[in-house]
């Protein structure tokens, strides 16, 4: 599909948002195992703030650039 689409659009980008799916991914779409990592993520971010801060997006190989929400890098990247 990336191939069809760099020959079709060279200048062309793709960003990091196609990642496969994973149980944990299956698991965030059941109502009550979202609510309880929810919950979760609450405890530990108000016992540690600086949570959030330290967590890095995953890299995915196949993407030009990548597309943080909740975190920021402390140097400029390589990769866009």
């Amino acid at each position: 599909m990336f191939a069809d689409y760099y020959n079709t659009v060279p200048d062309g980008i793709v960003n990091d948002r196609w990642q496969t799916g994973s149980l944990f991914k299956k698991a965030m779409g059941v109502k009550p195992a979202r609510a309880t990592f929810d919950l979760l993520m609450k405890q530990v971010i108000k016992s540690r703030p600086d949570f959030l801060d330290n967590i890095k997006p995953p890299i995915i190989p196949h993407s030009d650039l990548t597309t943080p929400e909740y975190t920021q890098y402390d140097v400029t990247q390589a990769k866009k």
